[in-house]
């Protein structure tokens, strides 16, 4: 059995060993990001950033911001430009956010 990765936008249970910064990089791809799941769960009962327990369910919100491929963030601020996958396809997000 495969450990559960955590999904934007859903619940995910924290499992034994998880820190706050691997669960951002897994869903974000930016370990940075545990602020903003810091953050979102504060209201958790029993979550606490440097103490995950396993068992716990946290939620993890949708960002704000798309990364840029120069790694630099901004508000969303990648729409309409075209993102290269690591497996080589592409991703285009129109005007309105969606995909192409």
């Amino acid at each position: 059995m495969s450990t559960p990765r955590p999904e934007v936008g859903g619940p995910y249970t924290v499992q034994e060993g998880d820190t706050i910064t691997e669960i951002a990089f897994l869903a974000y791809g930016d370990a940075r990001r545990y602020v903003d799941l810091a953050e979102h769960n504060k209201d958790v009962p029993g979550f606490a950033p440097a103490r995950l327990r396993s068992g716990l369910v946290i939620t993890i919100p949708e960002p704000d911001y798309l990364p840029r491929p120069s790694g630099l963030g901004g508000m969303r601020g990648g729409a309409g430009q075209t993102f290269a996958l690591r497996d080589g396809r592409s991703a285009d997000r129109s005007a309105d956010g969606g995909e192409r």
